[in-house]
């Protein structure tokens, strides 16, 4: 048995038969999922986005190599490790 059951937290899943009139039977699927996985799901991608922004951010305020976080307070114009070109 899983540890969690799915239709307890929002998941659903449901096949049948249904009769309408004037055409007769008709097969049906239908999937039931919660808005707070859809949300959860289509956050990531920006989310990822911003976390890289500010951790690049903080690297160059910090005197690092933006791409790689390598410390560039020695180096001037090209990171050792990477290669990128920084402006100083």
């Amino acid at each position: 048995e899983p540890p969690i059951d799915a239709r307890r937290i929002g998941f659903g899943y449901r096949r049948g038969t249904m009769l309408l009139d004037g055409f007769g039977m008709v097969y049906y699927v239908a999937w039931t999922v919660p808005l707070w996985a859809v949300c959860a799901v289509t956050a990531v991608p920006p989310g990822v986005r911003i976390w890289r922004r500010v951790r690049r951010r903080t690297r160059a305020k910090a005197g690092c190599c933006p791409a790689c976080g390598y410390d560039l307070r020695a180096s001037a114009g090209r990171c050792p490790e990477c290669g990128m070109v920084t402006s100083t």
